[in-house]
């Protein structure tokens, strides 16, 4: 059996400024999940952060120096004693980094242009198809059958819920999914909260015009693909298809602020490391650990 977590980053509606809605995460095979979230938990550990109920990784507090105020929610990050940028964003990279890290975990990502939308049309439920199709062909390829599961608060959704009603044909086209789509709590749920951070991440490297690589350059290697082609297989875009470039390499000398994230990552695994001359550190992370041949 697979099980996909999903989660969505950015607005529904048309802007200029962020035009792209994306719902984004992850299959897996269900016997790794334990382990899946058992590395999620560890390395949130190492830097303070226990994901323990109500505390929970959200990629939308790693910019963020205060709490949420307008739906009353704790920055659990800043809770932790993570207080600047930098070392929030390293235990963002440390969870991507470790949760992705398993064999039959492939990332899968829908992104859509909403200024590109029909009048009346749903970002959400045209997303959704799409990552519904990357699951079927996914389950396909793994001769599994699937379950889809996706954060709580998009049970409320009024379109996805009519959309996927029993007998829709949402639901009844995708032979290998074996129920229709299960709500989670986040706060209680390692792959939901791992599925936000890769929402997240995809959000951020398109909405910033491929300028912000550094989430989406850890998960890229992860990305479902077909003979290291990742358009159309692990990633789309729509309503028109459009190539998303692979995230591109660090730049050298490594700016300021990527060191500090570098060393406060570093610092959480009690590791250190020194800067040649080049710019560049004597300890680093593999780019590509254990990369799914498929």
């Amino acid at each position: 059996m697979r099980v996909y977590y999903f989660d969505d980053s950015g607005k529904r509606e048309a802007n200029e400024d962020s035009p792209w809605f994306v719902v984004a995460g992850f299959g897996i095979d269900a016997d790794d999940l334990l382990k899946m979230s058992a590395k999620v938990r560890r390395a949130a550990s190492r830097h303070g952060l226990k994901l323990e109920y109500p505390a929970e990784l959200k990629f939308f507090h790693v910019g963020k120096n205060g709490h949420d105020k307008v739906r009353d929610r704790r920055n659990w990050m800043l809770d932790a004693g993570l207080t600047t940028n930098a070392e929030r964003r390293a235990l963002a990279y440390a969870c991507l980094r470790n949760g992705t890290l398993i064999e039959s975990l492939r990332v899968i990502a829908v992104a859509v242009d909403t200024r590109e939308l029909a009048e009346g049309e749903s970002a959400m439920v045209t997303a959704v198809t799409k990552l519904l199709e990357r699951v079927q062909m996914d389950s396909q390829g793994f001769g599994s059958g699937s379950m889809v599961m996706m954060d709580e608060e998009n049970a409320i959704d009024d379109d996805l819920r009519d959309a996927m009603r029993s007998g829709s044909s949402l639901i009844k086209s995708f032979t290998l999914l074996h129920d229709t789509i299960g709500f989670l709590p986040s706060e209680e749920s390692p792959g939901i909260q791992l599925a936000d951070l890769i929402a997240g991440s995809v959000s951020r490297y398109l909405n910033t015009g491929y300028k912000d690589a550094g989430y989406l350059r850890i998960i890229w290697p992860h990305m479902r693909h077909r003979q290291g082609e990742r358009n159309g297989y692990g990633i789309v875009t729509v309503p028109r298809a459009a190539k998303v470039p692979a995230p591109r390499p660090q730049t050298v000398p490594w700016p300021k602020f990527d060191r500090d994230v570098h060393e406060a990552e570093l610092a959480a695994d009690r590791d250190s490391c020194e800067w040649w001359e080049d710019g560049t550190p004597s300890r680093y992370y593999p780019a590509h650990e254990q990369v799914p041949s498929v």
